[in-house]
């Protein structure tokens, strides 16, 4: 910013008429209208002094918002990111906490069946009567092996032993897995 110059001091701004220069003297009248004129012209140029300065401050706090933009960014996304963590952490322990609690409500309801059967465990007819088919079809190869007396890998009949071993143990899973269900069913008509 410049040096303000004081015009009030100024007596005689204008020479005389007599001299040659070709200079006008100003009136009393006309010098103070003059004077009032630089004085505004004054006032104007120390307003647009202030705001070149505002606005020069006003560029160097943009300048220095945009500069800080990127670590702002940085600091927000870690913010979320650790709020995210935070969320992500939360859920997973109440659904574990769940699960922990789904858990052990059937263990306890395991442990009241248990102790109520006086420590025996309850097998299903239906695995029995499977490992019952199981048996007789081992026991039915087995006596085929025994009667016939052949090399194993080296007689076709043996082979059709296997088959019909096989068969008669699909079948009697089968009839051991449906038949309470058709049962069931002709009951319920």
């Amino acid at each position: 910013m410049g040096k303000r110059v004081n015009l009030s001091k100024i007596e005689k701004p204008v020479k005389d008429d007599n001299n040659s220069d070709g200079t006008v003297t100003l009136t009393g009248e006309e010098l103070r209208i003059f004077l009032n004129v630089l004085h505004k012209i004054d006032d104007n140029l120390m307003g647009l002094a202030t705001l070149n300065h505002n606005v020069i401050v006003a560029k160097e706090q943009v300048r220095t918002y945009t500069d800080g933009i990127p670590a702002f960014k940085e600091y927000v996304e870690l913010g979320t990111r650790i709020q995210a963590e935070r969320k992500t952490v939360k859920n997973l322990e109440s659904t574990t906490d769940s699960f922990v609690c789904n858990i052990e409500q059937k263990l306890k309801d395991s442990e009241a069946r248990l102790s109520s059967i006086d420590g025996r465990i309850a097998i299903p007819t239906q695995a029995v009567y499977i490992s019952f088919v199981c048996m007789v079809s081992l026991a039915t190869f087995m006596l085929c092996i025994i009667i016939l007396n052949l090399q194993f890998w080296h007689s076709s009949l043996i082979w059709k032993f296997v088959g019909i071993t096989i068969g008669i143990a699909v079948i009697g899973v089968a009839i051991t897995h449906y038949l309470p269900i058709w049962i069931e069913k002709f009951r319920k008509d």
